[in-house]
Formats: structure tokens, C-alpha cells, sequence
């Protein structure tokens, strides 16, 4: 399941353990999409961090082109702060 998805309500609701290996925008691997996140993009973007392909793939949430930028970045804080519900 995906984070804020309705198998993952639907599991939380019915007591059900969701398998959950990865998330769209969960950098950390925390099993939560945080401002942390967002902040190591930003931190991608300027050059003081690299990404391995695993990281790669999760932090383009926007539209899956393979470039991880800033606007990858504003998706998943806005997902951290509640702003929107997926991506």
C-alpha cells in the first residue's frame, strides 16, 4: 500500500497489517513522508547529497520523468503538512 491510500485507511480501520516496503516520498525510510524528506531533496537539488536509485525513484512524485527538483520537494511537504492527500 501507498501512504494516505484507502488500502492503508481500510487497513488501519479493520486492524489488517499492510505490507509496506516502500513509499512515494518517504526518503528516509520511515515509513512516513515527512518534511525531513522534502528537506533532503532540496539538499539533492544543490548538490550536498546524492541519492541511490531506490531514493531516486521515490522522491519523483510529481509526474515520474526520472528528475528529482523542487517541485518533488513542495509535493511531499505538502503531503507532510496535510495540504494534499496523494500524489
Amino acid at each position: 500500500g501507498y501512504v494516505n491510500s484507502f488500502a492503508e485507511q481500510f487497513a488501519k480501520e479493520n486492524d489488517i497489517p499492510l505490507a509496506k516496503k516502500y513509499w512515494y516520498g518517504d526518503l528516509t525510510g520511515d515509513f512516513e513522508v515527512k518534511t525531513d524528506d522534502a528537506l533532503l531533496i532540496l539538499q539533492k537539488v544543490v548538490g550536498k547529497v546524492r541519492f541511490n536509485e531506490d531514493q531516486n525513484r521515490l522522491a519523483d512524485v510529481i509526474n515520474a520523468d526520472n528528475l528529482v527538483n523542487a517541485k518533488d520537494a513542495l509535493a511531499i511537504l505538502q503531503m507532510a503538512v496535510g495540504k494534499i492527500k496523494e500524489f
